[in-house]
C-alpha cells in the first residue's frame, strides 16, 4: 500500500510530465514521447487526476500510432466522460485496433506487431493484448469478441507464461478482470 502523501506526489508528477512542466532529454522520436505521455495519462484517468484539456499536447493522427498507444487512448477515452466528441473518437479507435486484430489459430497477432515491439517502453505484442482486454471489457461493441480476446491472449503464452515480466503482470490483470465479468 503507497501512503497517500507519496501517491499524490507520484500523481502530480504524472500530471507535470503530461503537461510538458517535467521534460527528460532522451534520444526519442516524438511519437515515442506521445506514447509515455498516453501511458501517463491512462494511469491519471484510473486515479481521477485526468483532466480533459490534457490532450491539447497529443497530436490526433491515430492512424499512425502505435498498437499500445491506441489501447492507451481507448483507456483514456473509456474513463473520461469529459472528453469532446467521446464516442465518435472510441469507436474510432475501436475500428482501428479491429483492423490491426488476426488470429493464427487461437492466437491473436496485431498486424504491426513486429514494428511496434518497443522495449525500451516495455511493451510488446503480449502487452498489447492483456491491455486491449482490460481496455475493451466493458464496451458495448466488444462484449461477443470477449471468449476469443481471452483465448488469444492465453495462446500467446509459451510454457505457461508470457513473454516478459510486464506481459505477466498485464496478462494477470486482464485474467483477473476477466474472471470478475465473466464467471
Amino acid at each position: 500500500v503507497i501512503p497517500e502523501a507519496l501517491r499524490r506526489r507520484m500523481l502530480a508528477g504524472l500530471v507535470a510530465f503530461v503537461e510538458g512542466r517535467l521534460q527528460r532529454r532522451l534520444p526519442n522520436t516524438n511519437q515515442d514521447l506521445v506514447a509515455r505521455r498516453l501511458n501517463a495519462m491512462a494511469t491519471l484517468v484510473r486515479y481521477q487526476a485526468f483532466v480533459a484539456n490534457m490532450l491539447d499536447v497529443i497530436p490526433r493522427q491515430t492512424q499512425n500510432w502505435r498498437t499500445a498507444m491506441l489501447i492507451d487512448w481507448l483507456m483514456v477515452l473509456e474513463r473520461a466522460p469529459s472528453v469532446p466528441q467521446r464516442e465518435a473518437r472510441i469507436k474510432q479507435a475501436s475500428q482501428l485496433l479491429r483492423s490491426r486484430m488476426t488470429y493464427q489459430g487461437a492466437r491473436i497477432v496485431f498486424n504491426q506487431e513486429h514494428d511496434d515491439d518497443a522495449w525500451w517502453l516495455m511493451g510488446n505484442g503480449d502487452v498489447d493484448a492483456a491491455k486491449l482486454l482490460l481496455a475493451v471489457r466493458q464496451l458495448p461493441d466488444w462484449q461477443a469478441d470477449m471468449p476469443r480476446l481471452l483465448t488469444g491472449l492465453l495462446a500467446r503464452q509459451q510454457q505457461g507464461r508470457w513473454q516478459t515480466t510486464v506481459a505477466n503482470v498485464w496478462g494477470s490483470l486482464a485474467l483477473a478482470q476477466f474472471s470478475k465479468l465473466f464467471e
